[in-house]
């Protein structure tokens, strides 16, 4: 499966990034950073490893001990639409002579913790997840009538569950799951990228979604 194979280059991908870990100097436990805020950003990829879109996010950290830190991630995903929403697009185009297009706009809020490995190094690989809510907003738009985003149903019988018929919008509870490496600087610089896995319940067709993610901020 295309997923399962895109999953497996993960863990390469982190490790060989660790690497450098090994070559830094070991600092001190008082240069662990309480605090960091960081932006982040990257490419974002259905359920397949297909269908890519792009995101950007604002994250807060702080340390709850050595190896924890508690996170808060407010993030903006330019389309999450379920693959079968994307195949009525297409059937609706075909059925009625017309170009049906359209995406949902994601944007979430979670709150969760990562474990960062025990090391004194300056590079620090971790793992971690949380929980939150996620709203997505549906926009479908037709070649000769424009937005049709609440008329979609009513016009074509065609919709994926995600997003009630005859609505645009809806919030729904929201898991993610992450890996990534991390490494903060004595000038207060920050970096980090992740792989991120996040799915929304509540929905009869699957939303789940991947992310790569990078990201640059300060430590205080």
């Amino acid at each position: 499966m295309k997923c399962l194979n895109a999953l497996s280059i993960v863990p390469v991908m982190l490790a060989v990034l660790a690497t450098p870990a090994l070559a830094q100097d070991i600092r001190p436990e008082t240069e662990t950073p309480e605090r960091v805020l960081t932006g982040n950003g990257g490419p974002t990829f259905s359920q397949d490893f297909g269908d890519v879109s792009g995101g950007v996010a604002i994250e807060y950290d702080e340390r709850v001990s050595r190896d924890v830190t508690a996170y808060a991630n407010f993030s903006w995903l330019s389309n999450l639409m379920s693959e079968k929403m994307r195949q009525n697009l297409d059937l609706a185009s075909a059925m009625l002579g017309s170009e049906f297009t359209g995406h949902d706009r994601g944007m979430t809020f979670t709150m969760g913790a990562k474990y960062l490995l025990p090391t004194q190094r300056r590079v620090r690989p971790y793992f971690g997840g949380g929980v939150g809510v996620a709203n997505l907003k549906r926009t479908i738009t037709e070649a000769t009538f424009g937005d049709v985003s609440e008329s979609f149903f009513f016009m074509t019988g065609l919709n994926d569950g995600v997003i009630d018929a005859g609505k645009s919008s809806t919030t729904n509870p929201l898991a993610e799951a992450m890996v990534g490496v991390a490494a903060a600087f004595k000038n207060r610089a920050y970096f980090d990228i992740k792989y991120k896995y996040g799915h929304i319940f509540q929905t009869i067709e699957n939303v789940d979604y991947s992310q790569l993610s990078f990201g640059v901020g300060m430590t205080f």
